[in-house]
């Protein structure tokens, strides 16, 4: 069985922050344990993609190191949110990370659901 982590959150702000930090420990502990893992950046998550690609605040410069050692495990970025709504799409692609959805659509947790995977939102 397999777990997607996904994270909804908009960076800037301690309780991002917070929630960033235990998603990138949670894929970090779980691959090390051999689990089927995937991280999914839904919503203002996306723009989590410019933060990284930037890295001027201390938390993602502390941080960056641990997002691109567990990078390989993001899935990709919601293609409505990430292409309409927060206009990411160009930093999603320098850091290499697919967009997921039809085009233009939003990606929806519901096949995760149905394929029998774990959710967890961030």
């Amino acid at each position: 069985m397999a777990i997607a982590l996904i994270l909804m959150t908009e960076p800037g702000n301690p309780e991002a922050n917070g929630r960033m930090i235990h998603l990138l420990k949670a894929a970090e502990r779980l691959s090390e344990q051999g689990e089927d893992v995937g991280i999914y950046m839904h919503g203002a998550g996306v723009n989590w993609a410019s933060a990284f690609a930037v890295r001027d605040d201390r938390f993602t410069q502390n941080y960056g190191e641990l997002f691109d050692q567990l990078k390989s495990l993001i899935v990709g970025a919601c293609n409505f949110c990430a292409t309409a709504r927060f206009e990411q799409a160009g930093a999603l692609d320098a850091l290499g990370i697919d967009l997921v959805g039809n085009d233009g659509e939003h990606h929806t947790v519901a096949d995760l659901l149905m394929g029998d995977t774990k959710v967890v939102t961030f």
